[in-house]
């Protein structure tokens, strides 16, 4: 399976997912709630899980599907979830946690470069969308 890691090899891909821990969630469940440690990057196989923010309200801001990930912000920053992730449907997810890819991304630097370029192109892509869903269009002032 491609994933939105888009500059990974097919090596890369089977080197991560040979260390990854594969789990099962039910429609409904939090895979991540918003504020939660994480530590782990997570690869959606299977089913759809929401992104939501929760505040006075709860807003869904993105939709993931198979080959998205998610967890790259805590895992860069390492700091708390920065939104919660609910399986819509059956969810299958591999993880894998930020010391597994630490040393492999030190072990092979080919590869660390790779995978950082590729969490800056979900990050970039993610903000972009979130730009156009989000932020209303200011007019210019002529």
């Amino acid at each position: 399976m491609r994933t939105t890691l888009h500059y990974l090899t097919p090596d890369d891909e089977r080197a991560l997912l040979a260390r990854a821990t594969r789990l099962t969630y039910s429609p409904g469940d939090t895979i991540l709630r918003q504020g939660a440690p994480v530590g782990a990057l997570f690869l959606v196989r299977k089913g759809t899980v929401h992104v939501e923010l929760r505040d006075d309200a709860t807003v869904v801001i993105a939709r993931l599907e198979p080959g998205d990930v998610f967890g790259e912000i805590a895992l860069l920053d390492e700091r708390h979830a920065a939104a919660s992730y609910i399986a819509v449907d059956e969810v299958e997810a591999e993880t894998i946690d930020g010391d597994t890819i630490e040393a492999l991304a030190s072990a092979r630097p080919d590869f660390a470069a790779r995978f950082f370029r590729s969490l800056a192109y979900v990050l970039a892509d993610r903000f972009r969308h979130l730009s156009r869903t989000l932020v209303p269009p200011v007019e210019s002032a002529r």
